[in-house]
């Protein structure tokens, strides 16, 4: 179909076509809007034109030339040269271009040329080594030389030339169709441009100024719809789903806290209230609970379980990996079963025959809570009444597994949660309808970590003096097997180096994906028994195995890990009574790799490393949100935008505040903005 206006397909622009329709395709250009909004990564500025004689030697200049003679190769070995003479008013110069034989043909005495490139001097010989070039046309203003240049990201296929004579052609034939959706009184607050010019600016700026006035304009636009859209999301939910009523969940989780033998925390006494109102409320509980490794969000998951039990309903709580659902099970069969609420485990390594058994209970409609994997979400499992749906380390899972768990209740209540901390404008772009409690303090007793930048010598010599004084360890590595290149510290080969090593003479075993659920469970036993004193492993361990006398933690290969994951494998020590120490081995002496790992030794702040993180690995690479529901932001940047995404967030809650459903007439276009973001679901909403 041709659509309208810039939701037509790129491939019916003049200029355009199937075939380079198809090259835009793969930078996710489809339709003129896609087009106008793939912004440039930067701009060059080539509007100062030198003459000849003007030019030195190593700078990036451009010049207006015209061609004088006939271009020739020079062939040199394994290089081919172009050559084009070409002269102004001052002075001679070649236009030079490598291994690009078939320029040769392009050019012809008499041509005037816009050429841009870097200088280089042969005795009294100049050449500019070209990186773009156009010919004079007198009805046609340049695009590549002689005026702020766009440079864009490109994929393969796509080059600069096709992308700015794209955007030139859907800027004179399309910019019409470009609706203002931001009212005029926000534009003036916030210092906004009109959208059709910070369009223009934005890709072809008259001042390098208005590059930039043009872009947060079309950020904030970004911003505020998805913000819109987040609200407008979570209005719905509350106005249509009738939730599940727990009148008495604040004080059945109470009675519960009160029978623990610790006392919760400032945090946890917070989160819980919150819990319990949502629970209370009438609508659909959907709340994200994060913070810091072991702030004991796993306490908060069992007081909600067993409020929903109070009233008649069960819970599932789905894990992505099976050593961690065993590690719930443990947890909260401690927890609830002394309360009377059963506890059950599914996960796929199960007999066949416990699977069945397993679900023939879970179709009962008496109250209990099922911890499980995956196994949970299968089309054969169903629930007699499911109350609460809990998703831990939710960002593991995709939109659709996430979406089935919720399915498997009418309405039920939803708690995600993360013990990755997540930075606020994360927070507000990948979970903007959540309602959200934070978990900032660690029980009492919890000691913080010492964690050192060390050698691989002075590293195991301390866990071996550990271990002689009664202690455990983990050492941590990449990889199961060693790559190629021997880039990679591997479980396989430092098992066995440890044994001939250091760690001769010391109970150890290796613990990594591949093997069976049986044999990791049967390792992670032995090793809380203390029959084993060392665990050699992958990141299998970095949540679910809890192990107080392991203090001493080895992460070789420190560099290949995001620092919020080396804060979730640092927390599995530090959980007994005895200090714990953290030894980060750099495989890499690269200053920017020993800079982030700086950052981890200075710290056990777990909210400071993970803005720090974002920072450095931005949200696509942030627990790898990019494959799991983030929001795709064509222009915005939640690290660099974090102030526009707050006053964005506030615009959108003023403006519902007044117009709840964006009906009145000046918000129109506005409502049709946001409706292109319905695609674009929040990472815990899942695809429903």
């Amino acid at each position: 179909m041709r659509g309208e206006g810039l939701d037509t397909p790129v491939q019916f622009m003049k200029g355009i076509g199937p075939t380079r329709a198809e090259a835009l395709r793969r930078a996710g250009v489809r339709t003129v809007r896609d087009l106008l909004y793939y912004l440039p990564r930067r701009h060059e500025d080539r509007s100062n034109l030198k003459q000849v004689w003007q030019l030195q030697p190593g700078e990036r200049a451009c010049v207006k030339v015209t061609v004088c003679e006939p271009g020739y190769l020079d062939r040199r070995p394994r290089v081919t040269v172009v050559k084009v003479p070409a002269l102004d008013d001052t002075a001679y110069l070649f236009l030079v271009w490598f291994n690009q034989p078939y320029m040769l043909d392009r050019f012809s005495p008499g041509q005037e040329v816009l050429a841009t490139g870097t200088v280089r001097r042969y005795r009294s010989l100049i050449d500019l080594q070209v990186d773009d070039y156009e010919f004079v046309q007198e009805d046609q203003a340049p695009l590549q030389v002689g005026r702020i240049v766009p440079i864009y990201p490109l994929v393969e296929g796509v080059s600069q030339l096709l992308l700015r004579k794209a955007v030139d052609t859907a800027l004179a034939s399309f910019l019409e169709y470009a609706e203002e959706a931001v009212p005029a009184e926000i534009r003036e607050r916030q210092g906004l441009m009109p959208l059709r010019e910070a369009l223009q600016q934005a890709h072809f700026p008259t001042d390098l100024s208005l590059a930039s006035k043009a872009r947060t304009t079309l950020a904030f636009e970004e911003l505020l719809a998805l913000q819109l859209a987040f609200r407008l999301r979570s209005q719905a939910a509350r106005s249509t789903g009738q939730g599940i009523p727990m009148a008495e969940a604040e004080q059945h989780m109470r009675a519960f806290a009160s029978t623990l033998p610790f006392r919760l925390t400032g945090s946890q006494e917070q989160a819980l209230t919150e819990i319990a109102r949502d629970l209370q409320s009438g609508s659909p509980m959907n709340r994200l609970l994060h913070g810091e490794v072991g702030s004991g969000k796993t306490v908060l998951a069992a007081a909600a379980g067993y409020a929903c039990a109070q009233a008649g309903y069960g819970s599932a709580l789905m894990a992505p990996t099976e050593v961690l659902a065993t590690q719930h099970y443990r947890v909260l069969s401690e927890l609830l079963e002394p309360a009377r609420v059963a506890v059950r485990l599914l996960i796929g390594s199960l007999p066949p025959t416990e699977k069945r058994r397993i679900r023939g209970r879970l179709r009962h409609e008496r109250p209990q809570v099922v911890v499980g994997t995956h196994a949970v979400i299968q089309e054969q499992v169903t629930f007699g009444r499911l109350g609460l749906a809990v998703i831990d380390e939710q960002h593991r899972f995709g939109v659709a597994q996430r979406a089935a768990l919720r399915a498997k209740g009418a309405n039920c209540h939803v708690l995600v949660m993360s013990a990755t901390p997540i930075p606020r404008t994360l927070m507000l772009t990948a979970y903007g309808d959540l309602e959200t409690s934070t978990l900032r303090e660690l029980p009492a007793g919890r000691k913080p970590v010492e964690t050192r930048i060390s050698t691989r010598a002075d590293a195991y010599s301390f866990l071996r003096e550990q271990v002689a004084a009664g202690g455990q360890g983990y050492v941590v590595c990449p990889a199961i097997e060693g790559d190629e290149n021997g880039e990679l510290t591997a479980v396989l080969e430092t098992e066995e180096r440890l044994r001939r090593s250091y760690l001769e003479g010391v109970p150890l075993a290796i613990l990594h994906g591949r093997m069976s659920r049986e044999e990791q469970d049967s390792i992670v036993q032995n090793f809380r028994s203390r029959d084993l004193q060392v665990l050699v492993c992958t990141t299998v361990i970095e949540v679910g195995v809890d192990v107080p006398n392991a203090r001493v933690m080895i992460i070789e290969n420190a560099e290949r890990f995001g620092l919020s994951q080396l804060h979730q494998l640092r927390g599995r020590v530090g959980r007994g009574e005895e200090p714990s120490f953290c030894f980060l081995l750099p495989g890499s002496r690269k200053a920017e790799s020993r800079q982030r790992l700086r950052v981890i030794a200075s710290t056990n702040d777990g909210f400071r490393i993970a803005e720090e993180d974002l920072r450095l690995r931005g949200p696509g690479e942030f627990f790898g949100l990019r494959q799991h529901g983030f929001p795709d932001l064509r222009v915005a940047d939640v690290v660099k935008d974090s102030d526009l995404l707050v006053a964005a967030r506030e615009q959108a809650g003023a403006i519902l505040a007044r117009d709840p459903q964006l009906s009145r007439p000046e918000h129109r276009p506005l409502a049709r903005l946001v409706g292109l973001y319905a695609a674009a679901k929040p990472v815990a909403e899942g695809a429903d």
